[in-house]
């Protein structure tokens, strides 16, 4: 055969093993890139989704590019639900507060996106998020995908594990308040509140995402019972935190007469309720105030205040504080004056030492 037969053989032949390899080597789209096909296989009815697309922006990483187009894709299958959650929130309430449609938009952005986005990925909800770098035109796509099943399942069990644990911190504070721990157990009922709130957000997510069966799964007469238990138990605790202030036994004359009325003004300033008589009153303050230390340097007078502080919890009878407060020493123009202040400047003193035995609501 010629040379340049041979030649043109052997170019056949190169072209025959070659070109296989080079069409192997350009990889195809994923099918997930057809929007016909994402309807297809991830039906609305059952799937909330996103897709997204951009150029390999110049001076960017293809990582970075990746981690932008497959973040701008969950944000907008985020957007999917919260969409919903909109419309349906605008006649539904949340605790006995009824949301304003104006304010409809506003509490969706702050309050169920946060959620939404922390429940939409891979570890709670079985999130699929996919991306593909098209060489031909420098583009890459992503989608994100959640089943709407899965889901309702995560809010769900969030609901029920917030249950779980508002139950058990209330039950410890009816423990606490049986004791007479007033204070502690006002803090435990008010966690126990504040655990119960996000599981509103959750309801109504759920009760997007499932439909059908989303009101019967959401608990939502247990929630509102044990809130019920628990406004009534925080109502019972604030009346158990009347406190009645009163001057031992033997104090009287323009020293009680001073500290008395004082301390009932600084303890309604803290949010404690002053009572009539000792049969209403969680506490009984008593007070024996008296003047030291009176001295004068000329026209000028000084003395000091010093206060004993007897608190006692009418629950449990027992006296939770017993202190003799010693006040600085205030001076005036006379003794009456500089008695007057150094018996208010004793006053927050006082406050200082019995404000972590009584709950201030």
């Amino acid at each position: 055969m010629p040379k340049t037969g041979t030649a043109f053989l052997s170019f056949l032949i190169a072209v025959t093993v070659l070109s296989p390899q080079l069409s192997f080597g350009q990889k195809l789209a994923p099918d997930w890139v057809n929007d016909s096909w994402r309807s297809m296989n991830y039906p609305q009815a059952q799937w909330y989704v996103g897709f997204s697309q951009d150029n390999l922006r110049t001076g960017s990483s293809m990582a970075e590019a990746i981690r932008r187009v497959e973040h701008d894709a969950k944000k907008k299958m985020s957007e999917s639900i919260t969409v919903r959650i909109s419309a349906a929130s605008q006649t539904k309430t949340t605790s006995s507060q009824t949301r304003q449609d104006e304010k409809v938009a506003e509490t969706i952005g702050r309050d169920y996106e946060q959620i939404v986005q922390a429940s939409t990925n891979a570890e709670v909800a079985r999130a699929e998020t996919y991306s593909w770098h098209d060489k031909k035109n420098n583009k890459i796509y992503a989608f994100a995908a959640v089943k709407k099943s899965h889901l309702a399942s995560y809010y769900v069990s969030m609901i029920e594990s917030g249950l779980n644990e508002a139950q058990a911190g209330f039950d410890i504070a009816k423990e606490l308040a049986e004791k007479g721990n007033n204070r502690e157990a006002a803090e435990r009922i008010a966690e126990s509140k504040k655990r119960i709130e996000p599981l509103f957000y959750y309801r109504d997510l759920l009760l997007a995402v499932d439909t059908k069966d989303g009101l019967k799964r959401s608990q939502s007469e247990r929630i509102n019972r044990l809130l019920r238990q628990i406004d009534e138990a925080q109502a019972g605790v604030r009346d158990e935190m009347f406190v009645y202030v009163s001057a031992a036994a033997g104090c009287g004359g323009e020293e009680c007469g001073s500290v008395v009325p004082a301390l009932e003004t600084l303890l309604t300033e803290n949010n404690c309720r002053i009572a009539q008589n000792e049969e209403e009153a969680g506490f009984i303050l008593r007070i024996d105030a008296k003047i030291v230390n009176v001295r004068a340097a000329g026209a000028f007078h000084y003395c000091n205040a010093q206060v004993r502080v007897e608190l006692i919890n009418t629950k449990t009878g027992k006296n939770e504080t017993l202190i003799t407060i010693n006040g600085p020493k205030e001076g005036g123009v006379n003794a009456q004056a500089a008695a007057q202040l150094a018996l208010r400047t004793a006053v927050p003193d006082v406050w200082a030492k019995i404000k972590d035995k009584i709950v201030v609501n």
